[in-house]
């Protein structure tokens, strides 16, 4: 969001408005959300599990909603490219399918509005700051990767011990 870098901008404010237009107006019409304090919270929880392999049903006890309908919701916010998926990395393709993908935000500073860190202080204190820079990593050659003209083709490789990107 170029407009974000606007030194009489504060990003706080223009995630804020973003965020409510976003939910308030186009979701509810777009996918006929009723409960908007649930989708508000799931945004957030999703937010806080940003670069992280995504549960569903955690999701949906934190929530009380539905595992199928948080799974709609995330397929809303995927049309919207408010976020995307990345697939773990399998030889054998139908695992790749089969498998838990992590969850990324295409914005960062949207990302940063849902778990309310308003500057550079905040984020550095964050226990997730390793996540928001692995999503912006992530999002910004996912991006580069489309404006060449080339499809992103990205994949997470999980090990016993840990997951890396490749």
């Amino acid at each position: 969001m170029p407009e974000v870098h606007d030194d009489e901008k504060d990003p706080t404010v223009y995630y804020r408005n973003y965020f409510k237009t976003y939910v308030e107006q186009d979701l509810r019409q777009l996918a006929q959300i009723r409960n908007l304090a649930a989708f508000e919270r799931f945004m957030v929880l999703l937010a806080g599990r940003v670069g992280q392999v995504v549960n569903l049903s955690g999701l949906s006890d934190e929530t009380g909603v539905s595992s199928t309908t948080l799974a709609e919701w995330l397929s809303v916010l995927e049309a919207s490219f408010l976020v995307f998926r990345l697939q773990p990395y399998f030889s054998n393709i139908s695992k790749r399918t089969v498998k838990s993908p992590k969850i990324y935000f295409t914005e960062v500073g949207l990302v940063a509005y849902l778990l309310g860190l308003e500057s550079a202080q905040h984020v550095s204190r964050d226990p997730l700051r390793g996540n928001l820079f692995e999503n912006m990593f992530v999002a910004d050659v996912m991006k580069s990767r489309l404006n060449r003209g080339q499809d992103p083709r990205l994949f997470f490789l999980r090990t016993k011990r840990d997951s890396r990107l490749i």
